[in-house]
Parts: structure tokens; C-alpha cells; sequence
């Protein structure tokens, strides 16, 4: 659905508000992944204080897409350290058409950009970041984006006016089919829509095996949280949701 400057899309291929899986990974574990690879992680395992109990490999791969392809105008500087300078009094917009290994993927895109008072913010193929301006005390930030567009073939890139220091671009792919196979291996909690009211949500799950169950709700105090009537604790996994221990049953 498009209207004006206003996007919405559909995925099929999601996982609902809540889940489970009896695939764990230890913080520990999850610290010694990069970041690309973090976020890979996530769509396998569920991030927990608890030992390890799978062997995750990653499939993300480091694509061959060059940068001084992708950066081409005359606005643009690149140095040997393939390090993009970017000036420009007005809207700068790239259009850059991705080889056809890599349609249909999953693209993971970070930088780091040196802030200073005129750089405002990126957007690639419609996720804009905001940055953080002239952040004495964060000189540097790490941009990052995850695009998984349906059939899509090309980046399209924009900056507002302004002037840009980008380096350490990294840009790497992972098949949607690899994801699809993950998340068709999480229980789904299924909301019973008459319960669901006010600050309520109630509904039912069938856990396969013994593991983890994950609400995609920030983590704080003060929830309260039943399993089969029963009030139970809860903790913090993938660093910032609400999760708890579940055993296979419905």
C-alpha cells in the first residue's frame, strides 16, 4: 500500500508477537558474533542467561558488490580506503541495479558516517535513518540496514543536503529461503481475539519441545505473566524482550 510518502507492506513470512523455540543461544556465545551475524542469529535462536544448545552456523555472505559502483556522481569522492565523501547543496539520489545473484535476497548494508551539523539523514530503498547530529560525546555512529523487499533488484539511495563521511561499508546477503526454514521452525503464539483487551493478551501456543518462549515486548518490571494459570517469573532475552522457560505441551 503506497499513499504520498507513506509505505506499508505485507511479509507472510514473520513471526507473530510471541513464539517459542527450543533453540538457545548463551549471551556469552552471542557476544563472540559479529554484528551482521547478531542480527542472522536472531532469526534462529533466542538469545538467553542459560548455556547454549545448538550449533548455529551461519549462511550470511559477504557479496561482491563493489562501492565505487554503487557511489558514482560527481558530488562523490572515494579514497583508497574506499572511504565516500559526499557533498551536496541539494537532494543527492543513486540508483544502483543489484546483479542478479542477489534479487530477491535479504541485504544487511552498515557504515560508519562522522557526524557533524549538517548531515541529516539517509534513506535506502525507503527506511530512512535519522542521525545523530553533532553528538560531541559520539563523534562516530554505526548506520545499519536491513532490506528485504520482495523482488528486489536495485538500491535506491538519497541524502538530504549536506555534507557526509562514510567508511567501513560493509554490505552482505543472506537467502530469504534460509530465513523462511527458521522461522517455520518456531511454535507461534496464536492471540485469542475475545481476551484481547485493554492491557490483556491472552491466547494459546503448542510447544514442539522443551525451550524458550519470547514476547516481542520491550523488557521492564511489573508484568505480570501466567502459564497455564499459574503466575510465573520472567527475564530478559535477545538482550531486550520479555521471555521465560516453556516444556513441550499445548
Amino acid at each position: 500500500i503506497e499513499q504520498d510518502d507513506i509505505y506499508v507492506y505485507k511479509n507472510d513470512n514473520t513471526l507473530p508477537i510471541g513464539f517459542s523455540t527450543s533453540n538457545i543461544m548463551s549471551y556469552e556465545d552471542y557476544e563472540l558474533l559479529d554484528k551482521q551475524t547478531k542480527q542472522e542469529a536472531l532469526f534462529n535462536v533466542i538469545v538467553v542467561d542459560a548455556p547454549s544448545n545448538n550449533n548455529f552456523i551461519s549462511t550470511l555472505e559477504k557479496t561482491t558488490i563493489k562501492i565505487e559502483d554503487i557511489f558514482k556522481h560527481s558530488n562523490i569522492k572515494i579514497n583508497k580506503s574506499n572511504t565516500v565523501n559526499i557533498t551536496t547543496k541539494e537532494t543527492l539520489k543513486l540508483t544502483y541495479k543489484l546483479p542478479k545473484n542477489y534479487h530477491d535476497k535479504i541485504l544487511f548494508i552498515s557504515f560508519n558516517i562522522n557526524n557533524n551539523k549538517e548531515t541529516k539523514s539517509i534513506k535506502i530503498n525507503n527506511i530512512t535513518k535519522e542521525l545523530n547530529i553533532s553528538n560531541k560525546y559520539q563523534p562516530q555512529e554505526t548506520i545499519e540496514y536491513v532490506l528485504s523487499n520482495q523482488k528486489q533488484e536495485e538500491l535506491n539511495i538519497s541524502f538530504e543536503p549536506g555534507t557526509y563521511n562514510l567508511s567501513n561499508i560493509e554490505i552482505y546477503s543472506l537467502d530469504t529461503a534460509n530465513i523462511d526454514k527458521s522461522i517455520k521452525n518456531f511454535d507461534k503464539f496464536i492471540i485469542n481475539p475475545i481476551i484481547k483487551k485493554g492491557e490483556i493478551l491472552s491466547g494459546k501456543i503448542n510447544v514442539i519441545k522443551d525451550g524458550y518462549f519470547m514476547f516481542t515486548i520491550p523488557y521492564d518490571k511489573g508484568f505480570k505473566v501466567k502459564l497455564n494459570n499459574q503466575e510465573i517469573e520472567y527475564e530478559r532475552v535477545d538482550e531486550k524482550y520479555i521471555g521465560f522457560p516453556i516444556t513441550s505441551g499445548t
